[in-house]
C-alpha cells in the first residue's frame, strides 16, 4: 500500500469517528452563555455577509476581542444557515474534523511515524475536552485558529523539509490567519523551534531564532491588541480581586487540574469558579513542586527520549498566555483552553508509549483502550450541552456552588415564565455571593414580572448600590419607577443608563415605551428606532416603533413596521388589530 493511499484510509476513518461522536451537537441549541454576543443578539451577525460588515468585523472590538477572521465566519454562517442552529455547530463540527485530519498529516510528515500519529490525531479529536470548543458556538475562535495553527505547523514542516521563500511565506500566512481567529497562538513560534529540536532535528539555534522574528513579532502585536480590547471591554480581572500570589498559585493548580482531566476526563464544566483569595496555597505549592520535579526529570531524558522534553513543553507553554497571570473572566482555568497544548501531552505519551512496548497488538490493544473510551465520554458530554438550562444543571452538579451558573439558569427559566424558579436560582447565587448584583439586578425582574413593584423597585436599588454603573439594572429600575407614578425620576435613570452606554437596546426601548405612553411620539420614535435598529428581528421593539409612527399619523411607515411586527411573530393579536385600525388589514390579506 502506498503512503497517500494509507494516508486516505486512516484519515477517512479519523473523519467519520470525529462526525459519529460530536453527531449529537447537531441537535444543541443556542446558548445564553456568548452566544447571544457572538450570534443571537449580535446586529452585524444578524445582518449577514455585506461590506459594511466586513470592515465591522476588521474593527470591531466586540466581546472583549478582536478576531476579525472570527467573526467573519459568523457572518458566514448566518448567511448560510440564519437561526438555525444546526448549521452553525456544523460548521464548528467539519472545522475540528479537518483540524484532527491536519494533525495527522502534520505529525506524520514531521515524525515519519503514521501509526503514532493517527493515534495522537484521535486521541485529540476524541477528547471529551474538546467538546466545549466544538459544541460551544461562541468557541468558534477556537476551532478556527486551531485550523490555522495546525496548518501553519504542517506548511513549516514542510518548509524545514525543503526551505523555500514561497514555503516560508504560506507558514507566516497561515500563522497570521490563526492569529485573526484567537490570539491564543502568540507561542506557535516557540512551538516552531521545539519542532527544530525534534522531530525536525535542524541545528543552528541561532539562525532558527532569526527565522522566526516575523513570527514573533506578529505574536507581539496580536498580544498588543489583545491586552488593550480586553482591558477596554473589562474582562481583565484587577489586582485587587485577584491579587498576584493567587494568580500564582491558581496558575500551578491549573496546570495540574488540566493534566487531571486529560489523563482522567470527568466532571467536566462550562465554568469552574475562581476560589480567589480562598484558594488552597498548600494544594498550589504541592502542584508547583511536582510540576518543577517533572519538568526536570523529562528534561534530563531530553537526549534520549526527546519527544518527553517537547511534548511536555508544547503543552506548558501553550498555556502560557491563558493560565491566569493575566485574569480574563471569573474562571479559574477552562476546558476550551487545552485546545492545542494538550497535543504536547498526546505526543509525549504515545511516543513513550511506543518506545517501550515492542509488541504492535498490545499498541494497538492500548490505543483502542485509551480512544474508545474519551469516545464514549465525549459523546455524552456533548449533549450536556443540549441547551442552556442542561448545560447549566450539569455545571452546578459538577462544580458544586456556582453563583454564575445559578444565575444563567434562573434567566433561562425566568425567559419561559418559570418565575418561582428563577427566584430560587438567584436566591441560590446570593447565597454565594450576597453582593452578586448581577442575581440581585435578575431577582428584581422576578418581582418586577410578578408586579411587585415596590419589592422590585427596593431590590434594583439595592443591586445598583452594588453596581452603580450596571446599565441593565438601571434599565429595568427606570420601568418600576415609571409604572408608580415616579415618572422623571424614571427619565434621569434612563438618562444615566445611556450615559455609561448610548447605544443600549433595552434603555432606549423602555424609554421609547414610556414616551409613547406619554403621547410624546417624535421622542419615542427616535428611542425606538435605536432600539429596532439593533435589534431587528424583535417584534416587540418592530411594533412599538409602528405605535409612535401612527400616532404622528405616518400610517403608511406605521403599517410597515406593523406588517413587519407579523413577519416576526404571526400571532401578535395587537399588531393585527393596529393595522385594521388603519385599514391595511385587507390589504396584507392580499
Amino acid at each position: 500500500m502506498t503512503a497517500s493511499a494509507r494516508d486516505s484510509i486512516l484519515i477517512v476513518v479519523l473523519v467519520l469517528t470525529v462526525v459519529l461522536v460530536f453527531a449529537p451537537a447537531l441537535y444543541n441549541d443556542f446558548v445564553t452563555y456568548d452566544d447571544n454576543l457572538y450570534v443571537t443578539a449580535n446586529a452585524h451577525v444578524r445582518a449577514g455577509l455585506s461590506t459594511a460588515n466586513v470592515l465591522w468585523a476588521f474593527t470591531s472590538a466586540s466581546a472583549a476581542n478582536w478576531h476579525p477572521l472570527t467573526w467573519m465566519s459568523h457572518l458566514l454562517d448566518y448567511t448560510f444557515y440564519g437561526m438555525n442552529p444546526a448549521g452553525h455547530h456544523l460548521t464548528s463540527l467539519l472545522i475540528h474534523t479537518l483540524n484532527a485530519a491536519l494533525l495527522y498529516l502534520f505529525l506524520a510528515r514531521a515524525t515519519g511515524s503514521p501509526a503514532r500519529a493517527f493515534v495522537v490525531a484521535a486521541l485529540f479529536a476524541l477528547h471529551p475536552l474538546r467538546v466545549e470548543s466544538v459544541a460551544w458556538i461562541a468557541e468558534r475562535k477556537d476551532v478556527l485558529s486551531g485550523l490555522f495553527g495546525i496548518a501553519s505547523l504542517w506548511a513549516y514542516t514542510i518548509y524545514a523539509r525543503n526551505p523555500a521563500r514561497s514555503r516560508y511565506l504560506v507558514t507566516l500566512g497561515l500563522f497570521a490567519l490563526g492569529l485573526l481567529a484567537k490570539p491564543m497562538l502568540v507561542t506557535l513560534p516557540l512551538m516552531m523551534l521545539l519542532l527544530d529540536y525534534w522531530p525536525l532535528e535542524r541545528t543552528g539555534p541561532r539562525a532558527l531564532f532569526i527565522e522566526k522574528i516575523p513570527f514573533f513579532a506578529a505574536a507581539v502585536f496580536s498580544s498588543a491588541i489583545t491586552i488593550v480590547v480586553q482591558a477596554r471591554g473589562g474582562a481583565v480581572g484587577s489586582f485587587e480581586q485577584f491579587p498576584m500570589i493567587v494568580r500564582l498559585a491558581n496558575a500551578a493548580t491549573a496546570y495540574a487540574a488540566y493534566l487531571g482531566k486529560t489523563i482522567l476526563p470527568r466532571h467536566l464544566a462550562i465554568l469552574y469558579p475562581h476560589p480567589g483569595a480562598s484558594i488552597s496555597y498548600s494544594m498550589a505549592a504541592c502542584a508547583a513542586v511536582m510540576l518543577l520535579l517533572a519538568t526536570i526529570a523529562i528534561l534530563r531524558l531530553r537526549r534520549t527520549r526527546p519527544y518527553l522534553a517537547v511534548g511536555w513543553l508544547w503543552y506548558g507553554i501553550m498555556l502560557m498566555p491563558v493560565i491566569g497571570i493575566l485574569q480574563i473572566g471569573d474562571q479559574a482555568y477552562a476546558d476550551r483552553y487545552t485546545y492545542l497544548p494538550t497535543i504536547g501531552v498526546c505526543i509525549a505519551a504515545v511516543w513513550l508509549i511506543g518506545d517501550l512496548v515492542k509488541s504492535v497488538p498490545v499498541k494497538s490493544l492500548m490505543a483502542c483502550a485509551a480512544i474508545v473510551p474519551c469516545a464514549f465520554l465525549t459523546n455524552q458530554q456533548t449533549r450536556v450541552w443540549h441547551d442552556t438550562e442542561t448545560l447549566f444543571r450539569h455545571t452546578i452538579a459538577v462544580t458544586g456552588p456556582n453563583k454564575i451558573a445559578h444565575v444563567k439558569l434562573g434567566c433561562a427559566q425566568l425567559t419561559r415564565g418559570q418565575l418561582d424558579g428563577a427566584a430560587r436560582e438567584f436566591d441560590a447565587a446570593l447565597a454565594i455571593d450576597p453582593h452578586y448584583a448581577g442575581a440581585m439586578g435578575n431577582l428584581g425582574m422576578v418581582l418586577l414580572s410578578q408586579g411587585k413593584l415596590e419589592p422590585a423597585r427596593q431590590t434594583f436599588d439595592t443591586a445598583l448600590s452594588w453596581k452603580p454603573d450596571s446599565v441593565f439594572i438601571r434599565a429595568n429600575l427606570g420601568i418600576v419607577l415609571f409604572q408608580t407614578k415616579h415618572v422623571d425620576e424614571a427619565f434621569r435613570v434612563w438618562d444615566e443608563a445611556l450615559h455609561v452606554d448610548p447605544t443600549d437596546p433595552d434603555v432606549h426601548f423602555n424609554r421609547g415605551v414610556a414616551l409613547t405612553q406619554l403621547a410624546r411620539y417624535p421622542e419615542a420614535e427616535t428611542d425606538l428606532a435605536v432600539a429596532y435598529s439593533a435589534r431587528p428581528w424583535d417584534a416587540e421593539a418592530a411594533y412599538a416603533l409602528g405605535v409612535a409612527l401612527m400616532g404622528q399619523g405616518n400610517t403608511v411607515a406605521a403599517g410597515k413596521m406593523f406588517e413587519r411586527t407579523l413577519e416576526l411573530e404571526p400571532r401578535h393579536a395587537q399588531a393585527v388589530q393596529a393595522l385594521k385600525a388603519i385599514g391595511l388589514a385587507e390589504h396584507r390579506g392580499k
